[in-house]
C-alpha cells in the first residue's frame, strides 16, 4: 500500500507544477487552470480502463519514463507558443489552448491514472481483496496528495526552476525496482534528465520570451517574476507569464498620471494599486504630496519597487498586502486611489472591478477624492464585444460612482470624483497651469482626448442593460475573455443572457436523460451515481477555487494546500465508510441525503463571503468536508459492485474512471460555462438539484 502513497505524493506535485507553468505560459487564468484539471482527470479516466487490462508489475525502467514525461511537459509549455509564433503574453484562442492541453497535461495526467490502475490490479492479482482492500487504494493515494499539498505550500512553493521536480519519481526505485543494474541505472538516467533540463532552464526562456538576457528569474509565492532585456536594450517585466511593465508604455504612463493629477481636486495623500515604475512616482511628487502609498501583493514587486526609490526622496510608503484586503482594513482615506491593474483578464484581477471593490474604493476617499483606473477599448470605432467589455465595467462603475468621467482611447481611463463633476476645460487648464516637464505627453494629446467627440460616441453606444461586475458573478472576466477570443473567431456571436438561460435548459433535460437512463440501464446506476459524484465534487472544488482567488489572490500559492485537504477528507472518508458500512444498511441513500444537506448549507452561507482573513478557514474547511463527502461513496460503490457485473480486478479501476469521467465533465462544464455565464449562487443551486437527482437514481429499483 505504500507504492500508493507515493503515486499520490509524485503526482500531486507533478499535477500542481504543470497546471501552473502551463497556466502562466499558455493562457494565464483560473479558467485555464481549472479546465486543464478536467483534462487532467479525463486522462486518468481513459488510462484506468486502459490499465485495468494489465496485471504485470511496471517496466524496469519506469521511474526515468516518468521523469522524462513530467520534463516533456514542462518543456512543451514553454517552447509552445514559440513554436506557433506566439508572442508570451499574446492571448491564445480556445482552440489552441485546448489542443495544447491535450498534449501538455493529457500524456502527464493519463501516467497517473495508468500508474493508479496498474498498481492496483497488480496488488489484487497477487493478493486477496475485499471491499475495504479497493477503498485503501484510494485513501493511501489521497494522503500522499495531501502530503504532496503541504510540501508544495510550505516548502516548494517559491520555486524557480520547475525542471527540479523530475527528480521526484527516484522515491519509486526502491519500491519497485529490485535489480541492483536497474537500480543504478535509474538513479543515473533521471539525476542525468533533470539536471541537463534544469541547466537549459536559462536559455528556454530567452527563446520563450524572445529576449538577449535574463536579469532576474525568481519563484515567489505568487508565481514567477522574470525581469529581461531584449536585443535593443529594452527591459520587460513579466508576472506569471504577463507582460506588466515595458518601456514602450512609457508614453501611456504619463498621459495616465498627468490626467488623472489634473482632474483632482487636491494630491495629498495618495494611494496606489498595483506596480508603478520611477517615472511615474516622479511625476506623482511634482504635486508635493504628504504620502504616497504603493500596496502589491507580490514581495519580488515590492522589493524591485523599493530598490528603484533609493533616489528618490518623499513620503513613499511600500506595502506587501493584497490590496482589497489592505484597503478593506485600512482605516486611512485619500485623496487620490488609483488602480494600476490594467483589465479583469483573470479572476484574481477581476476583483477589482467590480461593485464591491468600487464600494470599497469610495468609502476610503477623503472629500473632494479621486478614484481612476483603466480598461482596455478602441480609440475609434468599438466592435461589439469591445462594447460590451466596457459597458459592463462603466455600469457597474455607475452604481457606485455618480459622475464618472471617461477619457476614450486604445486605453480608456475612467476617473471617478467623489462629489464632484469634471469637465474637460478645467482638466485642461489644470494641466496647462502647473507647465509640467514631460517626455511623452502634451497639451494637444490631452485635448485631443477630452475633445475627441468619440466621448460622446462612447458613452452613447454603450448598452445600459449590459450585466454589472460582481466577486459572485464575473461578468467583467467574461465579457473581457469574449473579447479576447474575438480577435480568433471576428464573427463569433454570444448573447450572453440567452445563453446562460440555454445552459439551464440543458441542465434540466441532461437530469432528465439520466434518470431514463438509470430506469432503463439499472445495472448502469452505480457507475452513473459514480459519475455524479465525479461532476458535484469536481464542480465544487472548481467553485472552491475560484472563491479562494476572489477573495485572497492567493490561489496559485495555496491551491496546493486546497488540494491536499480535499484528498485528506477524501482519505478520511474512504477510510471511515470502509469501516462502518458493514454495520449499516440503506448507507447510500442516507450518504446522499447528507450530501444534500451540506451542498445547501454552503448556498445558505454564501452570502456571508467576504474580504477577510476569515474568509480562508471557512473555504479550508468546506474543501475538507466536500472530501470527505466524495471519500464516503467509494466503500459504497465498491460493495454494490463486488456483488454485481464487475470482476473483482476491475472494481477499482471501473469507479475510477466513472468518477474521473464525471469530475472532468464537472471541471470543464463549471469553469468554461457555469460560473462564467450564471455565476458561482446559480452554479451552486444546480449542484444541490445534482444532489437531489442522486438521491432519486438510488431509489431506483
Amino acid at each position: 500500500m505504500f507504492i500508493f502513497l507515493i503515486l499520490g505524493f509524485v503526482t500531486s506535485v507533478f499535477q500542481i507544477v504543470i497546471l501552473r507553468e502551463f497556466t502562466f505560459c499558455i493562457a494565464k487564468n483560473e479558467l485555464t487552470l481549472s479546465f486543464s484539471i478536467g483534462i487532467w482527470l479525463l486522462f486518468c479516466a481513459l488510462a484506468s480502463n486502459i490499465g485495468k487490462r494489465h496485471y504485470i508489475p511496471f517496466s524496469k525502467h519506469f521511474p526515468f519514463f516518468l521523469s522524462l514525461i513530467y520534463c516533456l511537459s514542462i518543456l512543451a509549455s514553454h517552447i509552445a507558443k514559440p513554436l506557433l509564433s506566439i508572442g508570451y503574453y499574446e492571448t491564445c484562442s480556445i482552440t489552441t489552448v485546448l489542443a495544447l492541453s491535450l498534449f501538455i497535461i493529457g500524456i502527464s495526467g493519463f501516467m497517473a491514472g495508468y500508474c493508479f490502475s496498474v498498481f492496483a490490479n497488480t496488488y489484487i492479482h497477487n493478493n486477496s481483496g475485499t471491499t475495504k482492500t479497493f477503498s485503501m487504494f484510494f485513501c493511501f493515494e489521497a494522503i500522499g496528495a495531501f502530503i504532496g499539498g503541504l510540501f508544495f505550500t510550505f516548502v516548494f512553493k517559491s520555486y524557480t526552476n520547475p525542471f527540479m521536480f523530475g527528480l521526484l519519481p527516484l522515491l519509486f526505485i526502491p519500491q519497485i525496482i529490485r535489480s541492483r543494474k536497474h537500480f543504478l541505472h535509474n538513479i543515473s538516467f533521471v539525476l542525468i534528465l533533470s539536471c541537463l533540463c534544469s541547466v537549459l532552464y536559462n536559455n528556454i526562456l530567452k527563446k520563450e520570451l524572445n529576449v538577449n538576457n535574463i536579469i532576474l528569474n525568481k519563484g515567489t509565492s505568487y508565481g514567477s517574476v522574470i525581469y529581461a532585456q531584449k536585443d535593443n536594450g529594452t527591459k520587460e517585466l513579466f508576472l506569471n507569464g504577463s507582460l506588466i511593465l515595458d518601456q514602450e508604455f512609457l508614453p501611456w504612463d504619463e498621459q495616465f498620471i498627468f490626467t488623472i493629477l489634473s482632474a483632482s481636486r487636491t494630491q495629498k495623500d495618495i494611494l496606489i494599486i498595483g506596480l508603478i515604475d520611477p517615472d511615474q512616482i516622479e511625476q506623482l511628487l511634482h504635486y508635493t504630496p504628504n504620502s504616497i502609498t504603493i500596496v502589491t501583493i507580490n514581495p519580488i514587486i515590492a522589493k524591485m519597487i523599493k530598490d528603484s526609490l533609493h533616489d528618490i526622496k518623499g513620503n513613499v510608503f511600500i506595502e506587501t498586502d493584497d490590496p482589497h484586503l489592505f484597503i478593506a482594513r485600512s482605516e486611512k482615506k485619500f485623496d487620490i486611489i488609483l488602480s494600476n491593474i490594467d483589465s479583469p483578464n483573470s479572476i484574481s484581477n477581476n476583483r477589482f472591478f467590480t461593485i464591491g471593490f468600487f464600494e470599497i474604493a469610495k468609502k476610503h476617499l477623503k472629500t473632494n477624492g479621486l478614484f481612476a483606473f483603466h480598461i482596455p477599448s478602441k480609440q475609434d470605432i468599438l466592435s461589439p464585444r469591445i462594447l460590451d467589455f466596457n459597458a459592463c465595467i462603466l455600469n457597474t462603475v455607475k452604481h457606485v460612482f455618480k459622475y464618472p468621467f471617461i477619457v476614450p482611447g486604445d486605453t480608456m481611463l475612467i476617473l471617478c470624483p467623489l462629489d464632484y463633476t469634471l469637465s474637460p476645460e478645467k482638466i485642461l487648464s489644470d494641466f496647462e497651469k502647473e507647465s509640467l516637464k514631460t517626455k511623452y505627453f502634451t497639451s494637444y494629446e490631452l485635448k485631443d482626448s477630452l475633445f475627441f467627440s468619440n466621448r460622446e460616441y462612447v458613452i452613447n453606444s454603450l448598452n445600459k442593460t449590459t450585466r454589472i461586475n460582481t466577486s459572485l458573478f464575473p461578468s467583467g472576466f467574461l465579457y473581457f475573455s469574449l473579447m479576447e477570443q474575438a480577435r480568433f473567431y471576428p464573427n463569433i456571436f454570444m448573447n450572453v443572457p440567452l445563453t446562460s438561460k440555454v445552459l439551464v435548459s440543458l441542465v434540466f433535460l441532461l437530469s432528465i436523460f439520466l434518470v431514463i437512463f438509470s430506469l432503463v440501464f439499472r445495472q448502469y446506476k452505480i457507475r452513473t451515481c459514480a459519475s455524479l459524484v465525479g461532476f458535484s465534487s469536481m464542480a465544487i472544488s472548481t467553485v472552491i477555487l475560484f472563491l479562494f482567488q476572489t477573495f485572497s489572490g492567493e490561489l496559485y500559492w495555496k491551491i496546493g494546500i486546497l488540494t491536499g485537504l480535499f484528498m485528506l477528507g477524501l482519505s478520511f472518508g474512504s477510510y471511515l465508510m470502509s469501516s462502518l458500512i458493514k454495520h449499516f444498511n440503506k448507507v447510500m441513500f442516507f450518504s446522499w441525503i447528507i450530501r444534500l444537506i451540506f451542498f445547501a448549507l454552503f448556498f445558505v452561507s454564501l452570502p456571508l463571503a467576504n474580504y477577510s482573513s476569515y474568509m480562508q478557514i471557512i473555504l479550508y474547511s468546506y474543501v475538507t468536508i466536500f472530501g470527505i463527502l466524495t471519500g464516503i461513496m467509494y466503500p459504497i460503490f465498491f460493495r454494490e459492485c463486488f456483488t454485481g457485473e464487475s470482476t473483482k480486478e476491475n472494481i477499482s479501476a471501473t469507479i475510477y474512471a466513472y468518477d474521473t469521467a464525471g469530475a472532468f465533465l464537472g471541471s470543464v462544464l463549471f469553469s468554461v460555462l457555469v460560473i462564467p455565464f450564471l455565476g458561482i449562487r446559480i452554479g451552486i443551486i444546480v449542484l444541490v438539484f445534482l444532489q437531489f437527482l442522486g438521491f432519486f437514481i438510488t431509489l431506483i429499483k
